[in-house]
């Protein structure tokens, strides 16, 4: 009687327990999967800069205004930025000025490439300077930049083959050379 009770009171004690630890565990989960898929998506947006500056380019050697620049690019253009400069132009066709809104889409994520890329472009146009030379400028940068990061990857690449090789390989190698060793001196000193 006395261990069923213990039994009872113990399933409604641990019961509340595992509902707060699933709660608290599955908001770290969300979290987790949430953050994940914003930096997924903001490299996809970063991966896809230097395309949508190459349009944005074409277009001002035409000799279109940004706003015209940029539509243009979404037209031709895919990709998350592409989505994302979409709604922004749809708000500039509701009444918001484009400088709010490509503001605002530089705002909408981290990465400082898109944020200096589109405050360029609009500090161009506001100045009167050529687009397509400054979105050109930003297209050489960014791929300078991607090289450099690539670049610092391969150049890591040697440590880790190291560190794996110490690891993986070094172990067995010794086991191979000294076991035998080992085991005869233990047998001529026995």
């Amino acid at each position: 009687m006395l261990g069923a009770t213990a039994l009872y009171l113990g399933v409604r004690l641990t019961l509340p327990l595992f509902a707060v630890l699933g709660l608290v565990v599955g908001r770290q989960a969300a979290w987790w999967f949430l953050e994940r898929y914003g930096a997924a998506r903001q490299a996809r947006v970063v991966g896809g800069l230097p395309d949508w500056l190459e349009n944005i380019a074409l277009a001002a050697r035409g000799g279109l205004s940004l706003r015209q620049c940029l539509e243009v690019a979404n037209a031709v253009g895919d990709g998350a930025l592409v989505e994302d400069t979409r709604q922004a132009m749809a708000r500039v066709r509701a009444g918001q000025p484009l400088r709010e809104a490509l503001l605002e889409l530089a705002r909408r994520y981290t990465a400082p490439e898109l944020g200096v890329a589109v405050r360029s472009l609009i500090e161009a146009e506001h100045r009167g300077m050529p687009v397509a030379e400054t979105a050109e400028d930003q297209v050489q940068l960014l791929r300078e930049l991607a090289n450099r990061h690539r670049q610092r990857r391969i150049d890591a690449l040697p440590f880790w083959l190291s560190l794996i090789t110490i690891l993986l390989l070094l172990p067995p190698v010794f086991v191979v050379t000294l076991l035998p060793n080992v085991l005869t001196f233990l047998q001529v000193y026995r």
